[in-house]
């Protein structure tokens, strides 16, 4: 009935608080600062999540709803669970790696991690967005492995076309990376 599918949404919405609060209260009685800033990151998701349960148990309980109904609540809620691993993965990638930067203080050069870390963020947040597709494509039905295979051999056909380019870039990045000189150093050839 419908009382039931609120009384249970109501009861996943309640929960999320309350699991949010609980990893709140968890993270401020240890002594690192980087578990804090993980419950800040997660916990408006870990409440989506559970709302996405809440959403797909409620909807078994609505008799209205005849099967493909019932299979598009749970699709939905599917999504929302998907969307939320990812962004809260997406989230934590780029938290840790600007608490590693904070962390090592004066130990790393401010030039090189400006350059780097945006960069790395882009690139964690690319595969996390392939990834979640993928997901949601196999989940759909799709063939990801035909796409896979396709994507695969798309790619070495473009970096065999590229290879000095990316040779170059990987280049530049070794010597961002081991500083064998200094920015305004002279360098004798």
């Amino acid at each position: 009935t419908i009382s039931a599918a609120i009384v249970i949404l109501l009861a996943a919405w309640f929960g999320g608080k309350l699991i949010s609060a609980l990893l709140r209260r968890l993270a401020r009685r240890t002594p690192s600062d980087y578990d804090d800033g993980l419950v800040v990151v997660w916990s408006p998701l870990i409440g989506w999540l559970i709302a996405a349960a809440g959403f797909a148990l409620a909807a078994a309980w609505l008799d209205f709803l005849d099967e493909s109904g019932r299979w598009l609540f749970g699709e939905i809620a599917f999504l929302v669970s998907v969307v939320s691993i990812a962004e809260g993965s997406r989230r934590w990638v780029e938290y840790s790696i600007d608490y590693y930067v904070t962390s090592r203080g004066d130990d790393i050069d401010r030039n090189v991690a400006n350059q780097l870390v945006p960069l790395s963020k882009r690139l964690t947040s690319i595969v996390i967005i392939i990834v979640a597709g993928i997901v949601v494509a196999g989940h759909l039905g799709i063939d990801v492995v035909a796409i896979g295979a396709a994507l695969g051999l798309t790619g070495f056909a473009i970096a065999l076309a590229l290879k000095d380019t990316i040779t170059n870039i990987f280049s530049v990045l070794v010597i961002m990376i081991s500083r064998p000189f200094a920015i305004g150093g002279r360098v004798e050839i």
